[in-house]
C-alpha cells in the first residue's frame, strides 16, 4: 500500500492540480468544438450528397459520444475530493472507483466506433 499522509504538501498539491485541473477546461473545449463542427456541417449540408451527410452525422455522433466518455474521469476526481475533504466516508469501494471510473473510457470508446461506423457493423 502506498500513499501520502497529507495532501497538503507542495509536491502532492502540484501533482493533484496537474492531474485534475485540465479536465474541466478540456470538457468545455470539447463542447465548444463539437458545436463548431456541427455548425460547419450544417452550413455545408446543401453542397453534400445524402450519403455524405449521413456519414458526417454518424461521425459527429460517434465523436460526441466518445467526448462524453471523458466525463467519466470527472467521477474519479469528485470521488477523490469527496474522500479527501471527508464529505463522505471513504470506503474501499470508493477508493477503487477513483481509477475504475476512468478505466471504462478505453473500454467503451472502441465499442462506440464498432457500433456506429458502417465498415465495422455486422448487419447493415
Amino acid at each position: 500500500i502506498t500513499g501520502h499522509v497529507s495532501i497538503y504538501k507542495w509536491n502532492v498539491i502540484v501533482t493533484i492540480i496537474a492531474t485534475c485541473a485540465p479536465s474541466l477546461p478540456i470538457q468545455i473545449a470539447i463542447v465548444v468544438l463539437r458545436a463548431k463542427v456541427l455548425s460547419k456541417i450544417s452550413q455545408n449540408s446543401r453542397k453534400m450528397s445524402v450519403k455524405t451527410m449521413r456519414v458526417h452525422r454518424t461521425l459527429a455522433k460517434v465523436l460526441s459520444l466518445q467526448a462524453i466518455l471523458s466525463a467519466l474521469f470527472v467521477i474519479g476526481i469528485v470521488d477523490y475530493f469527496a474522500c479527501q475533504w471527508n464529505l463522505v466516508e471513504c470506503t474501499p469501494v470508493l477508493e477503487h472507483m477513483k481509477m475504475q471510473a476512468a478505466s471504462f473510457i478505453p473500454l467503451f470508446s472502441p465499442a462506440i466506433t464498432f457500433h456506429y461506423m458502417q465498415p465495422y457493423q455486422m448487419y447493415v
